[in-house]
């Protein structure tokens, strides 16, 4: 499937992409990428209930509660972010969510985002981590700075559309942080060592600790102003800089073979990062809410299989050229793509795609059931909601960075210009 598209064409996508007068805060995007194309004309998305839902918020708890409540979630979606109509402006929408939000201020997160990676890459430790190593903790970053802006800031907007300018910057520079710690993950292999990575975390006291690296200042600047806005309301800072702590630490997987898709997503749910990403979300709306809690616990299983299998088929090509050439060794292990190929002893990796798509395609149509079971039972307080709100604008968000930004298509899925 021809996935460059004429320049006309891309203004076009563009002009329909949102209203005329979002247009100023639309962030644009070089690169349009199809990773299913031909491969499943058997498989079509799923109606969704939720879809009304995210855009009426008709459910009988939010139309009991007060004006207040409904005045701040106004706030919330209408200056801080703007609607996106993907289907409309005729980009490849592979999956049945419908409602989709931009935050307003990506501009202000992605030079911050941009600015935590610049002082990775300039950072004496971090270009000599592993030591001896051909590829760097710097190198990582400094690959990610390269035609910047359709890289993985592009992820911050719409991961977190919800969020103040200042809760989406420092949601934003965590996930910055992630990116780092998992692509050190993923490239070292058996060269994994945790602890450079845990030593840019502090302990509380940090602020009794000298001397600091000028990495440690700024990642340790930033995790004070996310627990100064703890003080102001919620707790997703300190949720954010603990997930944060683990994810670093995490020891190697041992070798093994899933025997079924649940046995892989027990392992892949927390090295897929969900932890940090949910803590993050808290972070970026300042919420209290336990995500821990058992009545989120199907819920957020289930988004978690939806997002982390969609990032499986659209970054497969990639993970594998960089399986091939021996920078990742645990692809086998780590892409839910090649767990169904082997699963199903597939013919070809297209195959394992369309499955893996329609994979994801039920999953939604799990979800779609679960927010229903939750509103009939009625027993999520406003703010619980509110989180709930935030979490499905992340899913849906994370299918359209993956489409608009560079990392996962390439040169083949960039617009003509």
């Amino acid at each position: 499937m021809d996935r460059t598209v004429s320049v006309s064409r891309s203004e076009q996508m563009h002009e329909k992409l949102c209203a005329e007068g979002d247009h100023s805060s639309l962030h644009r995007f070089n690169y349009c990428f199809d990773y299913i194309g031909d491969k499943a004309p058997y498989v079509h998305p799923p109606f969704l209930k939720l879809n009304a839902y995210l855009r009426t918020k008709a459910t009988r708890a939010r139309r009991q509660t007060l004006e207040e409540n409904e005045a701040e979630a106004n706030i919330m979606h209408n200056i801080n972010s703007i609607d996106l109509h993907p289907r409309q402006a005729g980009l490849p929408w592979l999956t049945g969510y419908g409602v989709v939000r931009q935050n307003r201020f990506w501009r202000e997160a992605q030079e911050r985002y941009h600015s935590l990676l610049r002082a990775f890459a300039e950072d004496e430790m971090a270009q000599n981590t592993p030591f001896g190593s051909a590829i760097t903790v710097a190198d990582i970053a400094k690959k990610e700075l390269k035609d910047a802006s359709d890289k993985t800031s592009r992820y911050v907007p719409m991961l977190f559309p919800l969020g103040d300018m200042e809760r989406t910057i420092l949601a934003g520079e965590a996930l910055a942080l992630t990116l780092v710690f998992d692509e050190a993950y993923e490239i070292f292999g058996c060269d994994y060592e945790p602890s450079f990575l845990q030593s840019l975390m502090p302990p509380h006291n940090n602020k009794d600790l000298s001397p600091k690296t000028r990495l440690q200042e700024r990642i340790w600047s930033t995790l004070e102003k996310m627990l100064e806005c703890d003080h102001i309301y919620g707790n997703g800072g300190q949720d954010t800089i603990d997930t944060l702590v683990a994810y670093a630490s995490r020891p190697k997987p041992p070798s093994r073979v899933y025997e079924t898709m649940s046995d892989y997503y027990d392992f892949r749910y927390d090295d897929g990062g969900m932890g940090p990403t949910y803590a993050m979300i808290k972070l970026s709306i300042g919420s209290n809410v336990d995500f821990h809690d058992p009545k989120f616990t199907h819920f957020l299983r289930l988004i978690g299989e939806q997002t982390l299998g969609q990032n499986n088929i659209a970054s497969f090509d990639k993970e594998k050229r960089r399986y091939l050439s021996g920078m990742f060794p645990g692809f086998e292990q780590s892409n839910g793509v090649m767990v169904i190929k082997r699963l199903l002893s597939l013919p070809t990796d297209d195959a394992a795609k369309a499955i893996a798509y329609a994979y994801q395609l039920e999953t939604e149509r799990q979800i779609d059931t679960e927010l229903e079971r939750m509103a009939v039972e009625g027993d999520l307080s406003h703010e619980e909601w509110k989180f709930v709100d935030a979490v499905l604008l992340m899913s849906v968000g994370n299918i359209m960075a993956s489409i608009t930004m560079s990392r996962y298509g390439g040169a083949a899925a960039r617009l003509e210009s």
